[in-house]
C-alpha cells in the first residue's frame, strides 16, 4: 500500500491552491470546488454543503512536511515572496536530527519544511 497523497479541506480553494503553488513552486490546477497540485500529491478541496458534523471541522490537527534540500535556503525565498506568511518558527537544528522552520497556510493548517542534518553536525 502506498498513501496517495493528501487532501486539504477549506472554503476557499483558488486562495489556497494559490497559496501552496507559491509557496511549493508548482503549477495548480483546478476550479473553486477542486484543485490538484500534482507534483506535490497535495490536493484541495471544497465540500461544500455535506451535511455531517464528523465531517466538517472547524480545528486543525494536522502538519504537512516537506523535504527540501537546503531549509535556509528555502528560508529566505519564502520570506522574499510577495506572499504574507506567517512563520511559526525559524529555521533551527531539531534533536530527532532533522533541521526545519515551519508557517501556517491562510486557513491555519501547519506547513514544516525540513532537511536531514548529519549525525556529527547535531
Amino acid at each position: 500500500m502506498e498513501m496517495a497523497g493528501t487532501c486539504l479541506h477549506t472554503n476557499n480553494v483558488p486562495r489556497l491552491a494559490g497559496f501552496y503553488a507559491g509557496v511549493l513552486g508548482v503549477k495548480a490546477d483546478g476550479n473553486d470546488v477542486h484543485a490538484a497540485l500534482e507534483e506535490a500529491r497535495l490536493a484541495i478541496w471544497n465540500p461544500g454543503d455535506i451535511d455531517n458534523d464528523k465531517f466538517q471541522t472547524s480545528q486543525r490537527f494536522l502538519t504537512l512536511m516537506f523535504e527540501v534540500e537546503d531549509v535556509d535556503k528555502e528560508y529566505a525565498r519564502l520570506k522574499n515572496l510577495d506572499m504574507e506568511i506567517e512563520f511559526t518558527f525559524p529555521p533551527t537544528t531539531q534533536p530527532w536530527g532533522v533541521r526545519a522552520f515551519g508557517f501556517q497556510d491562510p486557513d491555519g493548517n501547519n506547513v514544516n519544511f525540513l532537511s536531514p542534518v548529519d549525525k556529527d553536525k547535531r
